[in-house]
């Protein structure tokens, strides 16, 4: 049984749940045996990869399982009442009234012909028959608690014409208009700028405390919980394998799956040239899960017993339990003998490195057209006069917030977009003035790892086809020898060579990240620019295709732009990074440097905003969002410096004057009026990470 809030009332109570999904030819005991209860005031924390049962969990509550889905067993009590097997039209009334849910992708959720203010008022017509003008009123009110400015125009949007964050805030706004007792958000910050999310988790936290309800957290973010969650429950395979209370979890975890999780977590300021530890695998096949313990096929310390023998929850203390017959005992330790990468420790301190990329007053804007006549009607500044280098052989970082102009830059340096002015070039030949037949034989240089490889990946050809297409595009070599090719592709980035017969919907998203990045290496390029090559991957997954990532640079000598808003990857990835914001290049520098002594406030406020993997610092940290407010428009940018409209040091200057890029320190450059100021400030103090993760 779960350790329960003591001493505070049970809003909810589940005990020995399991749901199951009924398919044509088989059954997937998606969630077997799970008991757990959350008290007022409370958060909950359910944490693991995809496929183990958190979401399901948290739909069997509200009863909104997925066709075929049931719960056969157990007890669900919500509030005192019981919802296992409770009619459909009374399981109705308590969704919304007692709980609500803000669900992962709040684009797909909302009904885009529908206004806001429309959909926020649905469940109060439905629930209590309030009327038009009272249902306006509550959203109005509910979208100004969850911070939307101007919340009585607002009200009138429709959900494609707010940002991620604001559609986010909608969806909370919807969980909230009944006043529910009990608040569930499945990974409601995983889409989301770092910056973003830690305003969204500071309003979850406020609205729990405020309204005194409970919180369920489901996420696979670790750093996330450490920050947000009173207990957590570890789950794997349906089942759950650890709960307790937050710090127990950290600092003294007994599952190896626990530690595995935490200890596959990039971190700023780690040692870089230690290969992360990983999970290897894929979680069971539910419908035929293994004999003994689930987690025994992947886990490192597992013997003979694991695979015999099936561990109930035992305690570790009165608040802490396990599933497990061969326990760890905290966090694993660094071992001086684990794996580590030579050739960037060789390379770094070398004198005159090469300059391969060499970008100068890149600008890029796109012309808005609207009407019948497509009169011009406003300019997207996506890139404006940005400079920088990438020498051969480094990982540059490009990191921002959307909209700031990482994608579109990426795009450029790698052809697919043409700078409206300025240059760039790529081994002494400016690309941007090359016509078409120039540019194919060129691009075989420099491809793109795109950032949702499902997409990019042609549905109706077979993964061999796909990768041999670039080769037979370029008539590199014969149809045998491009196949061969392909092969050796495969088995480098950790695939059989099988797979070239199956379609890209029967990979996992890990193994179609790994066909992704074989495509962008199937011509032997010598820059790769991945665009968020790991923002829809689990922390296990991620942390196998990063380590994939710096074996095959490596090995194929290749030079990296690593695009991503995850500071802790580009501080694991990059030798250098450059922070964009609203289209200028505004700080950049080695990232050790740029991630220690920030000369820019938007990077201290970045920095400052991702969460921690570890509970005593972040509740040390303010619950206060480092960054406030949301992107200017790229139409109709600020003047001055972009960034004074969230800026705590702006003044007048900043307004009237943009500042340039200017050297800070050897090698370091910021764009800020006040970068000696910001340098020299004792008010940011980057933790350093404990020497046991």
């Amino acid at each position: 049984m779960t350790a329960d809030g003591a001493g505070r009332d049970l809003i909810l109570e589940v005990r020995d749940l399991k749901t199951s999904i009924f398919q044509s030819r088989s059954v997937v005991q998606a969630v077997d045996g799970v008991s757990f209860s959350v008290a007022a005031g409370e958060t909950l924390g359910i944490v693991g990869e995809s496929g183990c049962g958190k979401t399901m969990t948290a739909l069997s509550v509200l009863g909104l399982l997925p066709q075929g889905g049931r719960i056969v067993g157990g007890s669900i009590k919500l509030a005192g009442d019981e919802l296992v097997g409770m009619n459909r039209e009374e399981l109705r009334k308590r969704r919304g009234a007692t709980v609500g849910m803000i669900f992962q992708d709040p684009l797909t959720s909302l009904n885009p012909s529908k206004t806001i203010g429309w959909q926020i008022g649905e469940s109060l017509r439905i629930h209590r028959g309030a009327s038009k003008s009272e249902q306006r009123d509550r959203a109005i009110e509910l979208l100004s608690l969850v911070g939307i400015p101007r919340p009585q125009e607002r009200v009138d949007d429709f959900p494609h014409q707010l940002s991620g964050g604001m559609r986010q805030r909608v969806m909370i706004a919807i969980a909230l208009a009944l006043d529910p007792k009990l608040l569930i958000a499945d990974e409601p910050t995983t889409a989301l700028d770092v910056t973003i999310q830690a305003q969204i988790l500071a309003l979850l936290n406020d609205l729990k405390d405020r309204f005194g309800m409970g919180l369920v957290l489901v996420t696979h973010d670790m750093g996330v919980i450490a920050g947000q969650a009173d207990r957590v429950m570890v789950m794997y395979a349906g089942r759950i394998v650890e709960e307790g209370t937050t710090e127990e979890i950290f600092s003294s975890m007994r599952h190896p799956y626990t530690q595995a999780l935490l200890s596959s977590i990039p971190r700023i300021g780690q040692d870089r040239s230690i290969v992360l530890d990983s999970i290897p695998g894929l979680p069971p096949d539910l419908s035929d899960p293994p004999q003994g313990c689930r987690f025994a096929p992947r886990c490192r310390i597992a013997h003979e017993e694991c695979h015999t023998t099936d561990p109930t929850l035992e305690p570790a203390t009165a608040t802490h339990n396990f599933a497990c017959v061969s326990p760890v005992n905290g966090p694993r330790v660094m071992e001086g003998d684990r794996v580590r990468l030579g050739r960037r420790s060789q390379e770094e301190g070398a004198s005159s490195p090469k300059v391969l990329v060499s970008v100068r007053d890149l600008s890029k804007e796109f012309t808005l057209r609207s009407g019948v006549m497509q009169r011009k009607v406003g300019t997207v500044h996506a890139v404006s006069s940005v400079s920088f280098d990438i020498y051969e052989g480094e990982t540059f970082g490009i990191v921002g917030e959307s909209g700031c102009g990482k994608t579109t830059l990426g795009r450029m340096m790698v052809g697919l977009e043409t700078p409206s002015s300025g240059t760039l070039s790529f081994d002494g030949v400016d690309i941007a003035s090359l016509d078409r037949k120039e540019m194919r034989r060129h691009r075989r240089d420099f491809q793109l790892m795109f950032q949702d490889p499902y997409a990019s990946l042609d549905p109706r050809m077979r993964i061999g086809t796909s990768l041999r297409e670039p080769l037979s595009i370029q008539k590199q070599g014969s149809t045998a020898e491009q196949n061969e090719v392909v092969r050796n592709l495969l088995r480098e980035v950790g695939l059989r060579t099988q797979v070239i017969e199956r379609y890209p919907h029967e990979f996992s998203g890990g193994q179609r990240q790994r066909v992704g990045f074989a495509r962008a290496l199937v011509l032997g390029p010598r820059l790769v620019v991945a665009d968020e090559p790991v923002s829809a991957l689990d922390v296990s997954i991620r942390s196998q295709i990063i380590n994939l990532m710096r074996q095959m640079q490596e090995t194929h000598n290749l030079t990296y732009a690593v695009i991503s808003h995850d500071l802790a990857v580009v501080a694991y990835l990059a030798d250098r990074v450059g922070v964009m914001y609203l289209g200028r290049m505004i700080e950049i520098g080695p990232t050790d440097v740029v991630f220690s002594r920030p000369a820019h406030p938007y990077t201290q406020g970045l920095l400052r905003s991702v969460p921690i993997p570890d509970p005593a610092v972040a509740r040390r940290e303010s619950k206060d969002p480092a960054i406030v407010g949301e992107l200017p428009s790229p139409i109709n940018p600020p003047s001055g410096c972009h960034f004074r409209t969230r800026c705590p040091m702006a003044t007048e200057l900043c307004a009237q004057e943009a500042p340039p890029l200017k050297l800070v320190e050897d090698g370091h450059q910021a764009a800020c009026h006040y970068a000696e100021e910001v340098l020299g400030s004792a008010a940011f103090a980057q933790e350093a990470p404990a020497p046991n993760l």
